[in-house]
């Protein structure tokens, strides 16, 4: 009994480890856009919660009529702007989960030019990480990604 409870406390001790490093992550992918955000775990639920947010001052605030407010919704996104949180999400995932294998298929599909390139260059980090030696990337976009050069 004393061994089953260890192993719970570890399970969740591990559980918040991912929660923490996935939820940094996240936001850190999002700053790459002058966005912020976090992710929460809702264990009991069993659903993942998103916040996002454009950081004041930030170009695509002042392009937008909407403001830097807080969205809870993803509904309330842009297209681009879901298709950018959502590679966000997985690669902060990427950081705790390991596999040989990441496929991203048509990732950019509705993102801008800016979104693209800075997707296109967050995932060419993550491929070149030597934390990521062993694994295989494979991307799939039916966009024209001329704009990346070997030393993005």
């Amino acid at each position: 009994k004393k061994a089953a409870k260890q192993r719970m406390n570890k399970w969740k001790e591990f559980r918040s480890y991912v929660q923490r490093i996935t939820s940094t992550q996240f936001n850190y992918y999002l700053s790459q856009r002058d966005h912020a955000g976090t992710v929460n775990f809702d264990d009991e639920s069993g659903e993942i919660n998103f916040t996002w947010a454009r950081k004041a001052g930030s170009a695509s605030a002042d392009q937008d009529d909407r403001d830097s407010a807080q969205y809870t919704d993803t509904r309330q996104l842009s297209g681009g702007e879901k298709s950018f949180t959502t590679l966000a999400f997985l690669l902060a995932l990427g950081k705790v989960i390991e596999c040989p294998f990441r496929v991203m298929d048509e990732f950019d599909v509705f993102m801008d030019d800016g979104n693209r390139k800075t997707a296109m260059k967050l995932l060419l980090e993550m491929a070149r990480n030597k934390e990521n030696k062993g694994c295989q990337f494979i991307f799939i976009t039916p966009n024209d990604i001329s704009m990346i050069n070997d030393s993005d």
